[in-house]
């Protein structure tokens, strides 16, 4: 919204200067200043050099333009067309990348459609991940060589798919949330030392994100070290106003953990979750409260094996 605005005003002050100011109107410059302002104001929500580039322009009008310099008005022209096009370039530069990149963000893209409708404009999410490399590297003994520029290079490229899970979710709940962060849930356990992604991790990262309106776990459910589900245990359903919990539970639930699932979206603990069932190019399959049922064939334990009666002996 804000760059379209920014276009807006940087092609009326366009108009203001063609109309206004070179044909000596009473209107044109301050009219052409005023737009100028709005179009880098506008800019500076989202970019920095669109506004660096309108106060060029502005620059070169009054420097170049007012004094009849011939270098003014190309200068000024070229410096609101570069605006112009940088505008552009970051209104399309955050959308979600195709291939893999978008392959990535199809669990969020699911989760944002069943969260449609009940997120506000501005609503602060955060999302649990699977680690990155320089993550799990850490606690190798030795550390592996080179771990710095390793953890430099994911975290750049964890920030380019912060910003396409961001646009991801945006475009799915149909309102502009904002991704405030994401992180890897994992501790040592106090007696064993095994590193754990359990609720009591899950609850350390999201207790320094109170405000946040819904968190996403792409990583599965926070399981004990005896690998139960723990998904009640989290500190977040003690606050007065809960977060929305959608889980990418990986693939088809079966069993004991289907009938988990069925129960907690039942009580409302649950708002979705996401899986990718088995197949080629498979699409990420959703369950919420409208079509909950679809796990009722999914929690039954197998039938236990029956025994065959043994065979009577022959009579002799």
């Amino acid at each position: 919204m804000w760059q379209v605005l920014a276009i807006l005003m940087l092609l009326a002050g366009a108009a203001c200067y063609l109309t206004g100011v070179r044909h000596h109107k009473p209107w044109g410059t301050p009219a052409v200043v005023l737009f100028m302002i709005g179009a880098i104001a506008a800019g500076v929500l989202h970019l920095v050099a669109l506004p660096l580039f309108g106060l060029a322009a502005v620059a070169a009008y009054q420097w170049g333009v007012k004094r009849h310099k011939l270098w003014g008005a190309p200068a000024t022209g070229l410096c609101a067309l570069l605006a112009i096009v940088l505008t552009v370039v970051g209104h399309s530069h955050g959308r979600p990348a195709t291939g893999q990149q978008r392959q990535e963000s199809q669990p969020v893209y699911a989760v944002g459609k069943a969260l449609r409708g009940k997120l506000r404009n501005g609503a602060e999410v955060f999302i649990l991940r699977q680690p990155l490399t320089c993550e799990t590297a850490r606690y190798q003994v030795p550390p592996p060589p080179g771990l710095a520029e390793m953890e430099r290079l994911e975290r750049r490229e964890l920030r380019q798919r912060e910003r396409e899970f961001q646009e991801a979710l945006s475009e799915a709940v149909g309102v502009r949330v904002k991704l405030v962060g994401s992180a890897f849930p994992v501790r040592s356990g106090e007696a064993s030392g095994q590193m754990l992604s359990d609720a009591k991790a899950f609850s350390e990262i999201l207790d320094k994100h109170p405000n946040i309106s819904a968190w996403i776990s792409l990583m599965g459910m926070p399981t004990c070290a005896d690998g139960r589900w723990e998904l009640d245990q989290v500190s977040t359903f003690e606050r007065a106003k809960p977060p929305l919990v959608a889980v990418d539970v990986m693939g088809p639930p079966e069993g004991l953990a289907a009938a988990h699932l069925r129960k907690w979206i039942e009580s409302g603990l649950l708002e979705a979750i996401v899986y990718t069932p088995p197949g080629l190019n498979a699409e990420p399959k959703v369950i919420t409260k409208q079509n909950v049922n679809e796990l009722a064939g999914l929690d039954a334990a197998p039938p236990a094996p029956t025994e065959e009666p043994a065979a009577e002996a022959p009579a002799e």
